[in-house]
């Protein structure tokens, strides 16, 4: 399934699974805006949960999926021990809703994964960005940090870490053009950028929270 993924997915794989080493931490597991639910098929979990509103994804092989809206998804207070939701809030309309749903979803203990880019992210050509993230039905470019956790609230411990996506920004139309005659090529470009983007010190264009309900 790695071999069919889309290159920015395969980009944004290797942030989550290699540099941040990012692994469900209990049973069970959500995955909200799961997709083709590749991520979600990763983990070990022996109960793993997808939601999306269009879901690609297929219940089957330990696999659950729902098709329901982030802002109300349809379970119990505290029945998870991890929840992702990876580069999501940035497309839902009342994302601090969206954003309570999920930290409403942990079990005592419970850790929340989320990402979205910084509002100083941009594409090269800048002049593009906002363009392109219309059509990725973005409702804003992004976030700063302060913002996100000012709407984390009390009993909740949180850690923030910024990731620095300067060589995948500046070949993002490249890619994508490359993307169109070899899929393959393009995800080996991905996994070059990531490689000279783990390098950089400074972070600036996409954050990662982790968040871990209190006992």
């Amino acid at each position: 399934m790695l071999n069919k993924l889309h290159f920015a997915s395969y980009y944004r794989w290797l942030i989550v699974s290699r540099h941040l080493q990012v692994r469900a931490t209990g049973n069970p597991i959500l995955d909200v805006g799961c997709d083709d639910g590749f991520f979600l098929s990763q983990q070990t979990s022996t109960v793993k949960v997808g939601v999306d509103l269009q879901p690609r994804a297929l219940s089957g092989e330990g696999l659950s999926v729902v098709q329901a809206d982030g802002c109300r998804l349809p379970f119990a207070s505290g029945a998870f021990e991890t929840v992702f939701a990876f580069d999501i809030i940035e497309h839902i309309a009342d994302d601090w809703a969206f954003l309570a749903a999920l930290l409403r979803m942990l079990a005592p203990g419970g850790r929340l994964w989320l990402s979205t880019p910084t509002e100083d992210s941009f594409l090269f050509p800048a002049f593009l960005t906002r363009r392109a993230m219309r059509q990725w039905g973005h409702q804003r470019v992004g976030y700063n940090v302060d913002a996100l956790l000012q709407h984390i609230p009390a009993g909740y411990q949180t850690q923030a870490r910024v990731w620095s996506a300067t060589a995948f920004r500046h070949t993002y139309f490249l890619l994508r053009i490359l993307a169109m005659l070899s899929p393959a090529l393009a995800r080996w470009g991905a996994g070059l950028c990531f490689e000279i983007d783990r390098r950089l010190s400074q972070g600036r264009d996409h954050i990662f929270l982790e968040v871990v309900r209190e006992v």
